[in-house]
């Protein structure tokens, strides 16, 4: 899976970001942090601005904060933010001329992002954080994966099958 620079960048963005009620952090400040410039940073935080997720204060006293509170910002919250995911979508096809299977290639590139996504939907920042239990959802990281030590990519279908 490939997430996008963006996205990476808005999800480091917003675990550094401090709580509302906390004093606000220097864009400049979080720009160096993250290793970005300024102008890339807004526009990345403007989305997330847009969404109810981050708080942009003018002034000597102003700065960047989360706009709610870490527990109640999902993961998919911010990638939905600043990366509204793609939607998958197959040509248009004649079921007189197409095997039936080639139809199944979409609906199951659409199921695997919604279950993807609702991983994302289960993790808030305060979790990736350090603070709060993990989703009960999701796997220890040291159980073996079905795909472990397998390169996943377009040659993919031949090493899982």
């Amino acid at each position: 899976m490939h997430m996008a620079a963006r996205v990476d960048h808005a999800i480091s963005a917003v675990l550094v970001l401090p709580e509302p009620n906390d004093p606000p952090v220097a864009g400049a400040a979080l720009a160096d942090e993250l290793g970005i410039s300024y102008p890339y940073l807004m526009t990345i935080i403007d989305p997330l601005k847009k969404a109810g997720l981050a708080r942009v204060r003018r002034g000597p006293q102003g700065g960047l904060s989360l706009a709610r509170g870490s527990a109640d910002i999902t993961l998919a919250d911010v990638i939905w933010a600043v990366d509204a995911p793609v939607v998958v979508s197959g040509r248009p096809t004649d079921p007189d001329t197409v095997d039936g299977d080639a139809e199944l290639l979409p609906r199951l590139w659409a199921t695997a992002h919604e279950a993807v996504f609702a991983v994302f939907a289960q993790v808030p920042l305060a979790r990736m954080r350090g603070v709060g239990p993990a989703p009960a959802q999701l796997r220890r990281v040291d159980q073996a994966s079905p795909c472990e030590g397998r390169e996943l990519g377009p040659s993919s279908a031949t090493q899982l099958g």
